[in-house]
C-alpha cells in the first residue's frame, strides 16, 4: 500500500487548517479563562463601554467595557471581559488578576465556542475515517 495516497495535499491542508483554527481559538479564549481561573473575586465598577462595528455580526457591534476594581488592597483598572453595554455605570462581580478582569459569562462563552469547534472536528473526523479506511482496504 502506498502511503502517499493517504496523505493527499487536500487532507494535509484540512489538518493544518484545523490546527490553525484551534490555535486561533485558544489564543482568543485563553486570557479570559486564565483570568477567571486564577483571579480574585471582587466587585468592579464599569466606567464606560465602547462599541466597534464588525463585519458579519448579527448586531454589527461588539462592546468593550473598561472599569476599576480593588485587588489585594490596590486599586486597578482595565478591560472587563464579558461585560456589556447594559453593565455600564453598574457594579458587577468579577474575577480579577492584575490589569484584567472577567465576568462569570467569560468561561461560559469560551466553553461554548470551544465545544462547538470540537464537536465540528469530531463529526468531521467521524465522517472522514470510514472513507479513509475504505480507500485503504481497496488499495491492499
Amino acid at each position: 500500500m502506498d502511503r502517499s495516497d493517504l496523505l493527499t495535499p487536500r487532507k494535509i491542508g484540512f489538518a493544518l487548517g484545523c490546527v490553525a483554527l484551534l490555535v486561533v481559538l485558544l489564543a482568543a479564549v485563553a486570557p479570559g479563562l486564565w483570568t477567571y481561573a486564577t483571579g480574585t473575586t471582587t466587585t468592579a465598577h464599569v466606567d464606560r463601554c465602547e462599541s466597534r462595528t464588525t463585519a458579519g455580526q448579527s448586531s454589527g457591534r461588539l462592546w468593550t467595557c473598561h472599569g476599576s476594581w480593588t485587588e489585594d488592597g490596590e486599586r486597578r483598572s482595565g478591560e472587563i471581559e464579558g461585560a456589556g453595554r447594559t453593565d455600564e455605570g453598574k457594579a458587577i462581580e468579577v474575577r480579577a488578576n492584575g490589569s484584567r478582569a472577567s465576568t462569570a459569562r467569560t468561561p461560559k462563552t469560551a466553553l461554548l465556542i470551544t465545544g462547538v469547534f470540537f464537536g465540528t472536528v469530531v463529526l468531521t473526523l467521524a465522517w472522514m475515517t470510514p472513507r479513509l479506511l475504505r480507500s485503504r482496504s481497496r488499495k491492499a
